[in-house]
């Protein structure tokens, strides 16, 4: 007996055939699966006004004006300087305890011009 081979216009239809239901059926898929358009209103699709309302601008400046009287003095935090001296003296402390082979050299003289500065302004 002899093997038969379908001739190749009859494989081309089977697969075209076979290709046009996937592609139907993902097609049904996805429009049955596809959410519905969300329905936006008329006021947020309307266009905006290139220009500026002044009117609402000078309002917003004379409702937001603090006197002095309001305000009072505002005193920013301070550090002391003793705590500074502390924590400068353990991060040199520190830092030549983690790195060996690198020296950090820091001059004494900064060190203590930093702290006389901050003791004179005070």
């Amino acid at each position: 007996m002899k093997n038969k081979k379908l001739p190749n216009i009859v494989t081309m239809l089977i697969l075209t055939t076979i290709t046009l239901l996937f592609w139907i059926g993902f097609s049904v898929y996805r429009t049955l699966s596809k959410s519905p358009t969300a329905k936006v209103p008329e006021e947020v699709i309307k266009p905006l006004t290139p220009t500026l309302n002044t009117t609402i601008l000078s309002e917003l400046d004379a409702k937001l004006f603090f006197s002095q009287t309001d305000v009072g003095n505002i005193i920013s935090p301070t550090i002391p300087d003793e705590i500074v001296e502390e924590l400068v003296e353990q991060e040199i402390t520190i830092s030549e305890e983690s790195t060996e082979e690198s020296e950090i050299i820091v001059p004494e003289e900064d060190l203590e011009t930093e702290g006389d500065s901050s003791t004179e302004t005070q």
